[in-house]
């Protein structure tokens, strides 16, 4: 047995930080990863269950991995394999599987050398963060969620709101810095509720690794609206090291929408958030999610939601066509939107993104700001992201792989899905 494992990962930053977490973990029982799933004797697959679109790509994934090689051993964790569990044990029947709930998922390197881990950690926080790039590590602070929006299954996949503590987050991003990384992004389900649990918060943990740290780029995950208080938008304002980007959940962009989603929201407290933004830093980044099809979404309350969002001075949206969840609330609502109106809906909103992320482009030519290479290249370009999170490109040969450099936004590319720089002065932070 050469205990050499791949592993495959679907779904969002906080699955990619705990699937590189498990990779370590089986490291040190002495397993090998490989990139190329013939070779592997055990395949791990870390699901998504957050659309209907996400569930399908998780069961393709496992079907095309067993067929690549039938002798494998397979283990399925994740999302689906809590809140849609019995279409994964229909595929299960014919060709046998583990399946492990997402509470259990950094204990598979254990249940594989047969060293079970008897501790549970359903209520308990397990810190994870990924180091497969080179330039960006994501960063696990917090996991699960106690809103209960009804379209969501995460408090039912991923159990209450609980966190790390300050002062393991500090060490953390001491392990990833010593590792030569100069970007970490803080990530998981409702990071605002960081420490509620043990009387520390968002905004302490904020103010202590602003304090700490010099020369490393700090990017937040997803805030929601609601905690997303001024305190902490004037501490990213003012800080070096924290980057001008939010990420700011809308879902919908009309009160009675959001009421029947049970968000802790309004429009026009999401309105004087973004507009609070933008005073402070006008060159900031500002990502807006919606979705739409939700049920009983009348055609009103869908061009309500457009208009609103088209008012907004955001940067990126991002557009999810609603689908049912199993456990989820909405899922029993009445009133369901015909999928072709749904698909419709989308393509409008999709269109508007890209409008606002063409006047977010073009509000930044002529400026100078901060830009983190990576190893992507295409067409004899090098490409990486601003602080504010414009994905720019110069020539190859200017720039190595995480390297800071200050850079002037000189004109977008013709797909206008870039933004073309000139390179000022390359150093590290």
């Amino acid at each position: 047995m050469n205990n050499i494992f791949y592993l495959y990962t679907l779904g969002c930053k906080l699955n990619f930080a705990e699937s590189s977490a498990i990779a370590r973990r089986f490291a040190v029982l002495g397993w090998k990863q490989t990139r190329i799933a013939q070779e592997a004797e055990l395949f791990v697959v870390h699901s998504c269950a957050v659309t209907q679109t996400a569930e399908k790509k998780t069961r393709q994934q496992i079907s095309k991995l067993m067929r690549l090689n039938p002798e494998a051993k397979m283990v399925v964790t994740g999302c689906m394999a809590d809140v849609n569990i019995e279409s994964l044990e229909k595929m299960a029947a014919n060709s046998p599987f583990l399946i492990v709930p997402n509470a259990q998922k950094m204990q598979i390197p254990n249940l594989m050398a047969a060293k079970p881990d008897n501790r549970s950690e359903l209520d308990s926080f397990v810190g994870a963060y990924s180091l497969e790039q080179r330039t960006r590590s994501f960063l696990k602070i917090q996991d699960g969620c106690d809103n209960f929006c009804t379209y969501c299954t995460v408090p039912y996949a991923r159990g209450r709101s609980r966190s790390n503590n300050i002062e393991n987050v500090l060490a953390n991003i001491e392990t990833i810095r010593q590792q030569g990384f100069c970007e970490i992004n803080l990530t998981g389900v409702n990071i605002a509720t960081f420490g509620q649990e043990r009387g520390e918060s968002f905004l302490q943990l904020l103010q202590k690794i602003d304090s700490h740290f010099s020369d490393i780029r700090i990017r937040l995950g997803s805030n929601e609206p609601d905690l997303l208080n001024d305190e902490i938008i004037a501490l990213v304002a003012n800080s070096k090291i924290m980057m001008p980007h939010f990420h700011i959940p809308l879902q919908s962009g009309t009160d009675s929408v959001l009421k029947r989603m049970n968000r802790h929201y309004d429009t026009a407290l999401f309105r004087s958030k973004v507009e609070q933004i933008k005073t402070q830093m006008p060159y900031a980044c500002v990502a807006a999610d919606v979705i739409t099809g939700f049920p009983g979404e009348t055609d009103e309350e869908f061009e309500q939601t457009f208009q609103f969002i088209e008012s907004l001075n955001i940067s990126y949206l991002h557009v999810f066509p609603y689908s049912d969840r199993p456990l989820a609330k909405a899922s029993k609502f009445e009133n369901k939107v015909n999928p072709h109106e749904i698909r419709q809906r989308v393509n409008r909103l999709i269109e508007l993104g890209l409008r606002k992320q063409e006047a977010f482009f073009r509000s930044n030519l002529g400026s100078i700001r901060s830009m983190l290479p990576e190893a992507t290249t295409r067409d004899g370009l090098r490409f990486g992201f601003t602080d504010n999170y414009i994905k720019c490109a110069l020539p190859k040969e200017n720039a190595k792989e995480n390297e800071l450099l200050d850079v002037k936004l000189i004109n977008l590319s013709d797909d206008k899905e870039f933004v073309l720089v000139q390179q000022l002065l390359a150093e590290k932070l």
